[in-house]
């Protein structure tokens, strides 16, 4: 488990970076280049626990990087971690936490002052502290507002993840402030 989010965080951290550097590189001016990072707290379902929808909630945080195609239309990637409690079914009488990374990538619609996204996942959710985890695919739909201070952007929002990793399905569904920052354009 150590491993593969080790892993995963410098894939994440490559990817970032490389966006962030062309796109400064590029000073891409008819483009609107915007890095977020969102955080807020998650619930969910692990279909292996036996066990409904879970309110025991655990943080859910993501690095974003937004790259503007048409007037309010862009494309999006980055890393998401997200974790969420288990009280119920097998989880009955023990601390079960679920915990995942997953790379997103997906488009998304900015009619001011709303916004909407949808992207495929990749990576696994599995219960903390297990050494193997399942990688596989999974999709994401989010809905917020935004509010503009200045060059930074507030954006609160409700994010839907469904995650598929062999057998096993997971859902959460997260409560999230983003704060952007234009980077270019």
């Amino acid at each position: 488990m150590k491993a593969m989010r080790a892993v995963l965080s410098l894939a994440g951290a490559i990817g970032c970076t490389a966006l962030v550097g062309v796109a400064g590189h590029c000073q891409l001016s008819a483009q609107q280049v915007v890095a977020e990072f969102r955080f807020g707290g998650a619930v969910g379902s692990q279909t292996t626990t036996a066990a409904g929808l879970e309110l025991v909630p655990g943080p859910s945080v993501a690095g974003l990087l937004e790259v503007g195609l048409v007037r309010s239309v862009y494309a999006y990637g980055g890393i998401i971690w997200t974790t969420f409690g288990c009280e119920q079914g097998f989880c009955s009488g023990r601390d079960v936490r679920f915990s995942g990374q997953k790379f997103a990538l997906g488009f998304g619609l900015r009619p001011r002052p709303f916004w909407t996204r949808v992207a495929l996942l990749y990576g696994g959710i599995a219960p903390e502290g297990d050494e193997v985890q399942d990688l596989g695919l999974g999709f994401a739909v989010s809905n917020g507002v935004d509010v503009y201070l200045g060059r930074f952007r507030f954006s609160p929002g409700l994010a839907y993840r469904r995650h598929f990793s062999g057998s096993d399905r997971a859902v959460s569904l997260s409560g999230e402030l983003g704060m952007g920052l234009p980077l270019g354009g």
